[in-house]
């Protein structure tokens, strides 16, 4: 039985041609390559799932919607509710002719 290679976030980066804060921003959004923890703090990428995730790309050329790499569920969430419709307390921000500072609307 063949072990996967382990690699690290900057030799995936360095596999990927991309920059480390830009493989660390996928991982955030949920686009790029299936990352896991290694302890507490040690992030490994799989080579195998970062050749399936670049041949995922591949082949999603021409459609975006397929390029997104769901970890969890297979659909989108819900789109989220505005400031005013989520019950945000406060104020918008408005300027008022002549004032050096935005006042606030009530």
């Amino acid at each position: 039985m063949e072990v996967d290679q382990l690699l690290t976030t900057a030799e995936t980066a360095q596999m990927l041609h991309t920059p480390v804060a830009t493989l660390r921003w996928w991982r955030h959004q949920g686009t790029g390559p299936k990352a896991f923890r290694l302890g507490a703090r040690k992030v490994m990428y799989r080579r195998s799932d970062v050749l399936a995730w670049l041949e995922q790309q591949y082949a999603a050329d021409g459609d975006p919607a397929a390029r997104r790499h769901t970890t969890g569920s297979s659909t989108d969430s819900p789109p989220t509710a505005s400031r005013s419709a989520a019950g945000c307390s406060t104020p918008a921000m408005t300027s008022t002719p002549g004032s050096k500072q935005p006042a606030r609307s009530r």
